[in-house]
C-alpha cells in the first residue's frame, strides 16, 4: 500500500469507499499515540470496510512526521492544521472522512478487536442512531485518586446504560461513539466555541434531533488516564465549570439539572460555605490539599481510598464552583441559579364570619400588616409567568421575590385583598373552581362551614384586566387522588377550557384541592398546565419540580416574624415547635389518663386480730 499523504477538504479520494471513518484528534501524543493506532489497526473488521482519518491539531512533537511512517491495512488519511482546538479538529476530520459512518476516538484509547464490527452492526439494524460503548479506565493507568475517581464515574455511567436511558444525564457523547456522517453534519457538528463541555453540547442535540442513543456492551474500550489531580482539576474542572454557563444558556432546558441548580438549595451554613468556597479570595482547595496528597498515598487501602475519593469530590465541587464564577461573577451566579421564591397561600381576607374556619381567615388589619411588611423588607411581588420565563430561559427576576396566591376565588377578595395589593404594588394569583363562578364554596357545606360567594365571570375577567393572574383550581374542588383518570382529566382539563372562556387568555396555573396529589395528578397537571402549587412547606428554586410548586399557608394569627421566618426559610420553627410541644403535651395528658385507667387499685389493708378497724 502507498504511503498517505496529507488531504485536504478540497479532494477526497472517491473511489473504494469504506463503510465507516474513525476520527480521532490528537495534539502532542506522539508518545502513547502508537497503542491507540495499533488498536485500530488490528480490527476484526476487513481493512477495506474502514479508514482511519487523524487530525494533527497542531503538534511539533513529530507526531506528524510518525503517522506518515505508517502503512497499515486500512486506509489512513493524515490531515494537518495550526492548534484550533479538538471540536474544530474533529469538525475537520468528519468534513473530509468518507464512511457513512463516523466513529470518534481519542488517541489515548485502546480499542477491542471487534469494537468497529460492533458498531457497524448496531447501524445495520436501525437507523438514526447514537451508537457508544463503555470506556474502561485502562490497567495501566496511572494509580491515583483521580483514576478511581473516574472509575467510579465509569461504572455508575455503565450501570445506568444498562438499565434505561436517562435525560439529560446520558444526552452526552464521549470517545468510543458513532452516529451516520448524514446525521452528524446535519447537527451541524462540534460547537467550536466549546473546548471541553463540546460533547455534552453535541450529545444534547443529537438528543434534540431525535437521534436514539443505543448502548453496546460489546464495543469495549480501554482509557488510558494519566492526568495528575493538580492537572485534572485546575485546568479540566475549572474549565467545565467556566464553559457549564455557556452550555446552560445555549441549552436553557438543562439548567434545573445542572450542578449550579444546587446553589439555590442551599440554606444557613451550606449557603454561608458555598459563598466562601466561590469567592474567598484563596481557594478552599489548598486546605483539603494536604490531607489529599497523604491518601494519595495510603489509596492502596481500601477504606482510604474511599476517603481520598470523597475528598476529591468536594475539591472538584470547588474547582467547578470558582469556574463558573470566572465566567460571570458570584452575583450574577447567584441572579441566574441560585433564586429562591417564597409563596404564600391565603383564603379568606377580611372580617370573620360564623361558621367559617377561623384560621384560614386573616382580618384586613392584619393583611395589610403583612404587605406593608413585605414592602418594607424590599420583596416585590412577581406574576408566575415571571417565575416561568426565568425557570425556562434565566431571564432576570427581582432581588427578592414573592408570588401571593389565593385560593377558592373568594368574592371578598374584591373588596379586601386587592385594594390593598395594589396599594402596596404587588400582584396575585387567585385559584377558581369554576363550576362555582358566580356561586358558593359548595365543597366546603359537608364539612360544616358556612357558605361564601365566589367571585363572578364578570368579576374574574375585570381584574384579570387590571393585573390579577387566575389560574384552575379544578372544575368542583375534589380530593383528586380519589378520582379515576377519566374524572381526573375532566377536573383539570375543564377547569381550564373553562377559565380560559372568562379570561380571554390561556390558563397555565393550577393549584391542587385541598393541596392533595398523587403520582397520576401530578402527572396529569403537568401535562394541562406550566406550574403547579401544592401546599407543602418550603421555598421554590431551580430543582423544584415545576409541577409540585411549594406553598406557605398564612394563618389567622401570623405575625411579621411568623412572615419573616415563611420568606426566609419556607418554614416557621415557631410555628413547628408550638405543634410539637402541644403534641408532646397531648400525648403526655394521654398517657396520664390511661395510667389511671389500668393502673391497680389500692386494696383495703384486712386488719390483723385484734388490731381496731379503721372504721370502728
Amino acid at each position: 500500500m502507498n504511503r498517505p499523504s496529507s488531504d485536504s477538504l478540497e479532494s477526497p479520494p472517491t473511489i473504494g469507499l469504506p463503510q465507516l471513518s474513525v476520527v480521532m484528534a490528537t495534539f502532542n501524543r506522539r508518545q502513547i499515540l502508537p497503542r491507540a493506532l495499533d488498536s485500530i489497526f488490528a480490527q476484526d473488521l476487513p481493512p477495506s470496510e474502514y479508514e482511519l482519518v487523524v487530525v494533527v491539531d497542531g503538534s511539533n512533537d513529530g507526531t506528524t512526521e510518525y503517522l506518515r511512517s505508517l502503512c497499515p491495512a486500512c486506509a489512513l488519511r493524515v490531515i494537518e492544521q495550526p492548534n484550533q482546538g479538538h471540536a474544530a479538529a474533529l469538525n475537520r476530520g468528519v468534513a473530509i472522512a468518507r464512511g457513512r459512518i463516523v466513529l470518534f476516538m481519542d488517541d489515548d484509547l485502546v480499542l477491542h478487536p471487534s469494537n468497529l464490527r460492533t458498531h457497524l452492526e448496531a447501524h445495520a439494524s436501525k437507523d438514526s442512531l447514537v451508537v457508544h460503548g463503555p470506556v474502561y479506565v485502562a490497567d495501566e493507568s496511572a494509580k491515583t485518586l483521580v483514576t478511581e475517581w473516574i472509575r467510579e464515574c465509569v461504572a455508575e455511567e455503565i450501570s445506568r446504560w444498562e438499565q434505561k436511558w436517562k435525560w439529560p444525564e446520558d444526552a452526552n457523547i464521549d470517545p468510543n461513539y458513532s452516529v451516520s456522517r448524514a446525521a452528524f453534519l446535519a447537527s451541524g457538528g462540534y460547537d467550536e466555541n466549546f473546548r471541553w463541555r463540546q460533547n455534552t453540547e453535541l450529545g444534547v442535540r443529537f438528543a434534540k434531533m431525535g437521534l436514539k442513543f443505543a448502548y453496546q456492551p460489546g464495543a469495549i474500550s480501554h482509557h488510558l488516564y494519566s492526568k495528575t489531580a493538580r492537572e485534572f482539576l485546575r485546568i479540566q474542572v475549572r474549565s467545565w465549570g467556566a464553559e457549564e454557563i455557556s452550555l446552560l444558556r445555549k441549552h436553557p432546558e438543562l439548567r434545573p439539572h445542572s450542578t449550579l441548580a444546587r446553589i439555590g438549595d442551599a440554606l444557613g451554613w451550606k449557603r454561608i460555605a458555598i459563598h466562601a468556597a466561590a469567592c474567598s479570595p484563596v481557594s478552599p482547595d489548598i486546605l483539603l490539599q494536604p490531607a489529599f496528597a497523604l491518601l494519595n498515598k495510603l489509596a492502596f487501602w481500601s477504606p482510604l481510598r474511599n476517603l481520598g475519593v470523597r475528598l476529591l469530590w468536594k475539591r472538584i465541587s470547588i474547582s467547578f464552583l470558582r469556574g463558573a464564577v470566572d465566567a460571570v461573577g458570584w452575583h450574577n451566579l447567584q441572579d441566574e441559579f441560585g433564586k429562591r421564591l417564597p409563596v404564600l397561600m391565603y383564603h379568606h381576607v377580611g372580617p370573620p364570619k360564623p361558621n367559617s374556619d377561623p384560621d384560614l381567615t386573616v382580618s384586613l388589619e392584619r393583611f395589610e400588616a403583612q404587605m406593608r411588611f413585605l414592602a418594607r423588607r424590599g420583596y416585590v411581588g412577581i406574576r408566575p409567568s415571571d417565575w416561568l420565563a426565568w425557570l425556562r430561559n434565566g431571564k432576570p427576576l427581582t432581588e427578592k421575590p414573592v408570588l401571593l396566591t389565593f385560593d377558592d376565588a373568594f368574592e371578598e377578595l374584591t373588596d379586601h385583598a386587592f385594594p390593598v395589593l395594589q396599594r402596596y404594588g404587588f400582584g396575585g394569583l387567585v385559584f377558581v373552581v369554576t363550576n362555582c363562578v358566580g356561586g358558593t364554596n359548595l365543597w366546603d357545606e359537608p364539612r360544616g362551614f358556612a357558605l361564601h360567594r365566589c367571585l363572578t365571570a364578570a368579576q374574574i375577567h375585570d381584574w384579570s384586566a387590571r393585573g390579577i393572574d387566575f389560574g384552575a383550581h379544578s372544575r368542583n374542588h375534589p380530593d383528586l387522588t380519589t378520582l379515576a383518570e377519566p374524572d381526573l382529566r375532566d377536573e383539570l382539563e375543564g377547569s381550564r377550557s373553562a377559565l380560559e372562556k372568562i379570561i380571554g387568555t390561556p390558563v397555565a396555573w393550577f393549584a391542587y384541592p385541598y393541596g392533595h396529589y398523587d403520582a397520576a395528578a401530578a402527572k396529569c397537571a403537568r401535562e394541562y398546565f406550566n406550574l403547579a402549587f401544592t401546599t407543602d412547606d418550603g421555598l421554590n428554586t431551580l430543582r423544584t419540580d415545576p409541577g409540585l410548586l411549594h406553598r406557605n399557608m398564612v394563618y389567622a394569627w401570623d405575625a411579621p416574624l411568623d412572615l419573616e421566618f415563611l420568606v426566609r426559610l419556607g418554614w416557621n420553627p415557631v410555628r413547628t415547635l408550638n405543634i410539637s410541644l402541644r403534641e408532646r403535651l397531648r400525648r403526655i395528658w394521654f398517657l396520664k389518663v390511661l395510667w389511671k385507667m389500668l393502673r391497680p387499685k389500692k386494696r383495703a389493708r384486712i386488719p390483723a386480730r385484734g388490731e381496731p378497724s379503721q372504721f370502728s
